[in-house]
């Protein structure tokens, strides 16, 4: 077993690396551009029994030689897999919100034309290869999201249709400036643009039937204020907050139409 925060540092990012290659690509990690990762079931699984495993490791951790960074470095590492854990096992976001299937298709695409960490063409390279993982991807969303709260099946269905939209733009102006890869882009934007079309479909036939609430519930809200936002809050003190700053708005509202037309 790891002795050591490095040596579980180390760990962690090489799990992201590997698992979570959209997150990866957004933090500079680079070994797998080509891919979106796997969503099935037993991805999702698996994820969250080798998060809690990292995280048993870390709490077994001594830190009575820890220095003050060190000590702030696995708090906050802590805090990052005990969010994920809460994610899988309470918010169950892998079976409620499809708009996280479909984001990491779109966004994982879009990151890599958007940010000049290599020569367009390797990078147009990864777009492909990419592209060729959507339509499992969104087939997942699909098959692991049966009964969605409609605000994100919405959402879902937007984001598919604005996936539709983003390769009937990108991809002619890409092959325009990259002939060499035009053949490879256009065939793998074909499937990706039709699964983006179907599950959009899909979604917006979800959401016209759905009945299912999606809010969580007071006692996972205030985990998320307190473990995930570090926030010495309730719920009540945040509503609170939020009615006092809409009555001091509405206030303010008040006065400046009464400058601007005394009749007000």
């Amino acid at each position: 077993m790891p002795v050591s925060l490095a040596e579980l540092t180390d760990q962690c990012i090489d799990f992201i690396s590997a698992e979570y290659p959209v997150s990866a690509t957004a933090l500079g990690l680079h070994s797998r551009d080509g891919s979106l990762g796997s969503f099935s079931r037993e991805a999702h699984e698996a994820r969250r029994d080798r998060t809690e495993g990292i995280l048993s490791d870390l709490e077994k951790l001594s830190t009575s030689d820890m220095s003050a960074d060190d000590l702030i470095d696995r708090q906050v590492l802590m805090l990052n897999l005990r969010s994920s854990i809460f994610s899988h096992d309470v918010l169950r976001s892998h079976e409620r919100n499809p708009a996280d299937y479909v984001g990491a298709g779109l966004y994982g695409c879009n990151q890599l034309l958007l940010r000049d960490f290599a020569p367009l063409e390797e990078r147009a390279r990864c777009f492909a290869s990419r592209l060729r993982d959507v339509p499992q991807v969104l087939a997942d969303a699909r098959a692991n999201v049966t009964e969605p709260p409609r605000a994100f099946a919405s959402v879902a269905a937007s984001l598919a249709k604005g996936g539709v939209s983003f390769l009937e733009t990108t991809v002619p102006s890409l092959s325009a400036e990259l002939p060499g890869l035009a053949g490879e882009l256009e065939s793998a934007a074909g499937p990706a643009k039709a699964a983006f079309a179907e599950t959009a479909e899909h979604f917006e036939r979800a959401a016209a039937a759905s009945d299912e609430p999606f809010h969580i519930g007071r006692d996972a809200y205030e985990w998320l204020l307190t473990e995930r936002h570090l926030l010495d809050l309730t719920s009540g003190d945040l509503l609170a907050i939020g009615e006092r700053a809409i009555s001091e708005t509405t206030a303010q509202m008040e006065r400046a139409a009464r400058e601007i037309d005394a009749r007000r």
